[in-house]
């Protein structure tokens, strides 16, 4: 008698359908836990404290930002009787770093000290274009009128979050409109630089 290769399409129509969804079953479960789901994003920290990246939040990667060493300027208005603005200059008219104006932009930075409130540390500003450069000011000075610190009046309100065990994750509070931005440490000239299109 020679051996016949057995096959579901012998079986009635209505225990063909149960049979294709137990092996369906079957190959879901020989699979193993987790088919279908989605992996959990991997958490990567920075390296070094108040170094901040871009966060891809899909991939947890982390992204460079544009790095430079703003330069403190003065510039002088209507020959001095306009006042003097004091600025932090960051050469280059236009960050490579670019993101869409629909994008949630997250960035992440480390800082291992417990028991601080990471608004106190960090700073995102707008900043103005000019001929080949960046402005941030800082300063302004006038005969008449207010004199003292411009802090403030081009920041951008900002959300933290823990991430992982060492670092923030900050993401604006109101979506950013299109402009050039530095994130960094408050007090500091070492900025963080992106543009929004």
């Amino acid at each position: 008698m020679k051996n016949r290769e057995w096959r579901a399409s012998v079986l009635p129509a209505n225990l063909r359908k149960v049979f294709s969804t137990r092996v369906a079953l079957a190959a879901v479960m020989a699979a193993g836990p987790g088919l279908g789901q989605d992996a959990p994003v991997k958490v990567t920290e920075p390296e070094y404290n108040m170094v901040f990246f871009a966060l891809d939040a899909t991939t947890g990667a982390l992204i460079p930002l544009e790095r430079r060493q703003g330069n403190t300027e003065a510039k002088v208005r209507a020959l001095g009787y306009g006042g003097v603005n004091g600025l932090t200059v960051f050469a280059g008219e236009s960050s490579p770093v670019r993101f869409k104006e629909e994008q949630k932009v997250q960035f992440v930075f480390r800082f291992d000290s417990a028991g601080v409130d990471p608004s106190t540390l960090v700073t995102l500003e707008a900043l103005n274009r000019g001929k080949g450069k960046r402005e941030l000011k800082t300063f302004q000075a006038r005969i008449i009128g207010k004199t003292g610190s411009t802090n403030g009046e081009t920041s951008k309100s900002l959300n933290f979050a823990r991430y992982g065990e060492h670092s923030y994750r900050v993401s604006p509070a109101d979506p950013l409109p299109k402009g050039e931005y530095v994130v960094m440490a408050r007090g500091s000239q070492d900025g963080f630089l992106f543009g929004i299109d």
